[in-house]
């Protein structure tokens, strides 16, 4: 396939007029020439409906060319109402940088806003800043919570560093810090009836 001819399916796809299981049908044809298994450079993009709703609002046209208020506006509309996969996902946002610019303070406070609802993944994100001290005080007794939590929920990873952070911990640290994990999932479970 002539670079040409690349650029017309691209624009095909984009504009919906063949599928990508099309354009994998012609692979090897006389008209098209051999083309990648892998589409990755052909894919077309995802059209949820959160961002359907935001294509169509006039206001936030501008965002669009901004990805990096365009990435924080996907989620921050559902996470303000209290979505908790769209805060822990606009916590993704903060803590790594990829999206929006990295704030690990809001991303602290997003994961937090999520693990309350007993997020897994949020808590395990959590854990992991108490125990760094990004964008929060450090704090191993919260950050074992908080990977306690996390690991009973079935997160590998939070069982590792949880057991980790337990050798740093004295007895009465240690003994505060499950009470905590039980007390908070007292509460979760209370709040999830």
């Amino acid at each position: 396939m002539t670079p040409d001819q690349s650029v017309v399916r691209s624009q095909q796809l984009e504009a919906g007029e063949i599928t990508l299981d099309q354009i994998t049908e012609w692979q090897g044809s006389p008209e098209t020439g051999p083309i990648s298994k892998n589409p990755t450079h052909m894919t077309a993009p995802e059209k949820t409906e959160v961002i359907a709703e935001v294509s169509t609002d006039p206001a936030l046209t501008e965002l669009r060319t901004n990805n990096r208020f365009f990435m924080v506006q996907l989620y921050y509309e559902r996470a303000r109402k209290g979505d908790a996969d769209a805060q822990y996902q606009l916590g993704l946002l903060y803590l790594t940088g990829n999206g929006a610019i990295q704030d690990f303070e809001e991303a602290a406070r997003w994961f937090e806003l999520a693990a309350e609802k007993n997020h897994a993944l949020a808590q395990y994100e959590l854990g992991m800043i108490y125990k760094v001290g990004y964008g929060v005080a450090a704090d191993l007794e919260k950050s074992y919570m908080w990977l306690n939590l996390a690991a009973a929920a079935g997160i590998d990873e939070a069982a590792l560093m949880r057991n980790k952070i337990m050798l740093s911990l004295n007895s009465e640290q240690l003994t505060q810090a499950q009470r905590a994990s039980r007390e908070r999932l007292g509460n979760m479970s209370v709040a999830d009836r």
